[in-house]
């Protein structure tokens, strides 16, 4: 756990909250990593409720099912790339965006500079002081609240 970080425990009532209202993978990530302080790489991994080794041993698998090459990935370069001490080549970074089912930007290893406002969400988190529930609201960027 990197400073600031908020404990596992948080990743795992925002997992057991998402399985319950049923929420996309892509919106359990955006709430762990905007609630919980992590990347959000690491935030892909939290809402999968995945190890760091488990999320390797998957990135492997995923390679040989699907006759990818090799992963060239291991648990320290899992943790540099999600806390931000390095950065996965190219190709390790679809590697990553398939096995998440995502893209590069939803991973936070590129960057979007569209301007097209169409489908531009976010989402607002409050509550989890203590045991109270979380509370994720999902919003337009750009509307008032």
């Amino acid at each position: 756990m990197a400073r600031g970080e908020h404990s596992p425990a948080c990743a795992r009532r925002w997992r057991e909250q998402a399985g319950s209202e049923q929420w996309t993978p892509w919106r359990t990530a955006q709430a762990i990593h905007g609630c919980c302080g992590v990347s959000l790489l690491k935030a892909h991994r939290l809402a999968r409720g995945w190890s760091a080794r488990q999320a390797v041993q998957e990135l492997e698998e995923m390679c040989l099912r699907q006759d990818l090459g090799e992963a060239r990935a291991n648990i320290d370069l899992l943790n540099a790339w999600e806390n931000k001490r390095a950065r996965p080549r190219p190709q390790t970074i679809d590697l990553l965006a398939r096995l998440y089912r995502a893209n590069a930007v939803r991973l936070g290893l590129a960057g979007d500079y569209c301007d097209d406002e169409s489908e531009a969400r976010v989402v607002v988190l409050s509550g989890g002081e203590g045991r109270q529930p979380y509370r994720a609201e999902e919003r337009r960027e750009g509307d008032g609240g």
